[in-house]
C-alpha cells in the first residue's frame, strides 16, 4: 500500500532544525503497526494486487487501470483490513499529539480518514479498484506536499527567529562595547584628575620659570 512516509523521503532537506515530519512519522507507533498489518499473509493474498497491501511504493499501472469492483471475499477482506488499519491509527494518537505539531498530526489522521471513506466507497461498489488507487495516490501526494510545506514554514520561522536573536545579540554586544569604552574613558579622566602635580621652578637671573607635570 502506498506509504506517506515513503513519499516524504523524496522531499529532501528543508533546513529545518529539529525533526522533520518524515522523522517524526518514522517513530510513530502507527507506522510500526502498518508494517505489521501489511505483512499479514491473508491480507496480502486477497488485496495485494488490488490496493497494494504490502507494496512498498506507488500503485502499479495494472492497479491504476483496474476496472473491477471487489468480490464478496475481497469485500470481507476490506472490512477486516479497514478495522485493523483504524486500530493502527488510534495506536499512535497519543504519540502524535505529544511529539508532533498540530499541522502534522492532523494531516496524518486526515489522510487516514480519507482512506477509510475511500474503502467504504470501494466496498459499496461506488468506485472500482482503479478509481480507489488513483484517488488515494492523489490524496497521499497532496498530504505529502502539505507536510513538506509545513516543514519549510517551520524552517523559515526558525531562521527568522535565529536572525532576530542574532541581531539582538549584536546590538547587545555593541552596547556593551560602547559602555566599556565610555567607562575606560571615564577612568582615564579620573586618573588624569587624581594624579599628583609636581611643579618645578628654575631661576635665571631675575626671571623665574615654573613647569607643572
Amino acid at each position: 500500500m502506498l506509504s506517506l512516509l515513503s513519499l516524504l523521503s523524496l522531499v529532501g532537506c528543508t533546513g529545518l532544525r529539529g525533526p522533520t515530519a518524515e522523522a517524526m512519522m518514522g517513530s510513530d507507533p502507527t507506522m510500526a503497526c502498518f508494517r505489521r498489518m501489511n505483512a499479514d499473509p491473508e491480507a496480502r493474498r486477497v488485496l495485494h494486487d488490488k490496493v497494494g497491501v504490502g507494496l512498498d511504493g506507488p500503485p502499479t499501472i495494472q492497479m491504476l487501470a483496474d476496472k473491477t469492483a471487489p468480490t464478496e471475499e475481497e469485500r470481507q477482506a476490506l472490512v477486516t483490513f479497514t478495522s485493523v488499519r483504524q486500530a493502527c491509527i488510534a495506536e499512535g494518537a497519543s504519540y502524535r499529539r505529544a511529539n508532533m505539531p498540530p499541522e502534522v498530526w492532523m494531516q496524518i489522521e486526515g489522510l487516514g480518514e480519507q482512506t477509510t471513506l475511500l474503502f467504504a466507497r470501494l466496498y459499496a461498489g461506488d468506485i472500482t479498484y482503479g478509481d480507489y488507487n488513483r484517488i488515494h495516490l492523489e490524496q497521499t501526494r497532496n498530504a505529502m506536499l502539505r507536510l513538506a510545506d509545513s516543514d519549510r514554514q517551520r524552517a523559515q520561522a526558525q531562521a527568522a527567529d535565529d536572525e532576530r536573536r542574532g541581531q539582538a545579540f549584536l546590538q547587545g554586544l555593541q552596547a556593551a562595547q560602547q559602555q566599556q569604552y565610555q567607562q575606560q574613558m571615564l577612568r582615564q579622566q579620573q586618573i588624569q584628575m587624581n594624579r599628583p602635580v609636581t611643579t618645578e621652578c628654575s631661576r635665571f637671573g631675575s626671571s623665574v620659570s615654573c613647569t607643572s607635570r
